[in-house]
């Protein structure tokens, strides 16, 4: 095999999280010319979103599963502090054991890790508090190079084939997809192999709208969108701004978040399950696929060296679509199912699509959220409890 590349050489090798801490968002800034809004200001208005409020606001709560007998992975450089997901789980009043999360340093035990940066606690977290009864596996690359997340990428591959509870993979990494081919090339392979083997990845679809710079982190000049939410073996996760109603039992209004990434790959042609847009000339890979609450105001309730640490991004909505591809197993076995296999598929399918709420308002810059699959949501989000009932069928 040739060399696909060599990392840390450059800047734009390595992946971003897709994390916004709600008091820093208010500092972001456009290009003169970047066609697009900025996310709001997020001053803090009300309190963080709980687990409880995300179950409801998605109806989560009658689908009765809790992800027993799953298994959800995720990738990422760092590992979390157990005191941090414990504490979590004690504050959701959350009844889950410390042996059903797996601490993986893939460079090896006494290997040392990057600092915490909050991704791996945010992803912990919410993964486990939507579905209390999986088990979760958190990854560590120990670097967000691309050799060494291909390294990590490997083993959770090697993983899943061992354990056929492995089955739902959260990732809240990406950057512009218009980096060197060659360091994506391994991604896209291991994507292509879990998907054939029914794994489902989710992969945030970015925090920067429509119009992510180079770094990943700010807005730039070009309309694009990120890898590996743009690969078509993967199902990518954006964002929205969610209103609950007083008492937090149901959702009022949602619209799509400004910071939520979408568009039109331009490089990777739309799979063959993915529905044309008649508002996009295009055969490209469209970009995202589903959505969940986004917006770091109020953001996320998250527990970070055992203090309150509220965010929101991409990095949010992907490890809570993660817990729900847990419960929805789940219930898809219970019921004497064969499991489902890759989702994307049977998301786009008429009868699911009727399972999810337009989001009809909001912009990401160049697109619009709109009736139907639009470049800022996707399909919409999710009523949870149907969406099992039609994947049942």
């Amino acid at each position: 095999m040739g060399l696909d590349g060599i990392g840390g050489l450059q800047p734009w090798t390595e992946a971003v999280t897709h994390i916004v801490a709600r008091a820093s968002y208010v500092s972001q800034e456009p290009s003169s010319d970047s066609s697009g809004i900025v996310p709001r200001s997020a001053a803090v208005t009300v309190a963080t979103y709980s687990v409880a409020d995300v179950l409801n606001a998605y109806n989560a709560t009658g689908i009765r599963a809790t992800g027993k007998g799953q298994t959800v992975a995720i990738l990422i450089d760092s590992l979390p502090l157990m005191t941090d997901i414990t504490q979590f789980w004690r504050r959701n009043n959350l009844n889950i054991q410390e042996n059903q999360i797996q601490l993986i340093n893939v460079q090896g035990d006494q290997a040392p890790l990057p600092n915490r940066e909050g991704e791996e606690t945010l992803d912990a977290e919410w993964a486990s508090g939507i579905a209390p009864g999986a088990n979760v596996a958190v990854y560590a690359a120990g670097s967000l190079q691309f050799t060494f997340l291909d390294r990590a990428l490997d083993r959770i591959l090697s993983d899943a084939l061992a354990n056929a509870n492995l089955r739902t993979v959260s990732i809240s990494l990406g950057l512009r997809e218009d980096l060197a081919e060659a360091y994506i090339q391994h991604e896209d392979g291991v994507f292509g192999t879990l998907r054939a083997i029914g794994t489902n990845v989710f992969v945030s679809s970015g925090d920067a709208g429509s119009n992510p710079a180079a770094d990943g982190q700010h807005r730039g000049l070009d309309t694009i969108v990120e890898f590996g939410a743009s690969d078509s073996n993967v199902i990518a996760v954006g964002g929205t701004t969610l209103t609950m109603d007083e008492a937090r039992t149901q959702r009022v209004k949602e619209e799509g978040w400004s910071g939520s990434g979408g568009g039109v790959s331009k490089f990777r042609p739309r799979p063959d399950w993915q529905l044309a847009y008649p508002q996009i000339n295009s055969t490209m890979r469209l970009v995202p696929d589903v959505s969940a609450v986004a917006d770091p105001n109020p953001g996320a309730l998250v527990i970070r060296n055992g203090t309150d640490w509220p965010v929101g991004g991409t990095s949010w909505s992907t490890p809570i679509w993660a817990g729900f591809n847990a419960l929805l197993a789940e219930k898809r076995l219970a019921s004497g199912q064969s499991p489902i296999g890759f989702l994307a598929p049977r998301l786009y399918d008429a009868g699911t699509r009727k399972t999810f709420h337009d989001i009809t308002e909001g912009t990401n810059g160049a697109y619009k959220a709109g009736p139907g699959w639009n470049p800022v949501t996707g399909l919409g989000v999710p009523d949870l409890t149907s969406l099992a009932a039609a994947l049942s069928q």
